[in-house]
């Protein structure tokens, strides 16, 4: 037997379920993620973490969306879709943002042109 993403995918999925049954563990998420595989060994990253805590994405946007002049509350149209920020990736250079689809929950990946474009917040005129 060797592994493929196909059968990563399902062993991912398979790892995720039976961690979703465990009780003792109330209050808190955990969630099999990436995986790095060759043919014969698979090692899975597994993520625990306090049921409604932020994840670093969204604690990376808190810190920088001051600093870009961001208002984390606007909704942004593109396209005639609507979007929300909700995140920062301080390792993408080109594509920082992370930003939701309202209608669907698609996230995209969105540079700092596009973000200030659509999230910044409103001049006042002393």
């Amino acid at each position: 037997m060797k592994f493929t993403k196909q059968k990563i995918r399902s062993i991912r999925s398979e790892i995720n379920s039976l961690l979703q049954g465990l009780q003792q563990f109330e209050g808190l998420e955990i969630n099999a993620g990436k995986c790095s595989f060759d043919q014969d060994v698979a090692t899975f990253k597994l993520e625990v973490k306090i049921k409604g805590a932020k994840s670093q994405s969204e604690k990376h946007l808190a810190l920088y969306a001051d600093a870009y002049g961001l208002d984390l509350s606007k909704i942004g149209k593109e396209q005639g879709k609507s979007f929300s920020l909700v995140g920062y990736n301080s390792k993408a250079s080109k594509y920082p943002f992370e930003m939701q689809e309202l209608a669907t929950g698609k996230l995209y990946k969105a540079s700092h042109d596009l973000a200030l474009r659509l999230f910044a917040k409103a001049v006042q005129n002393a």
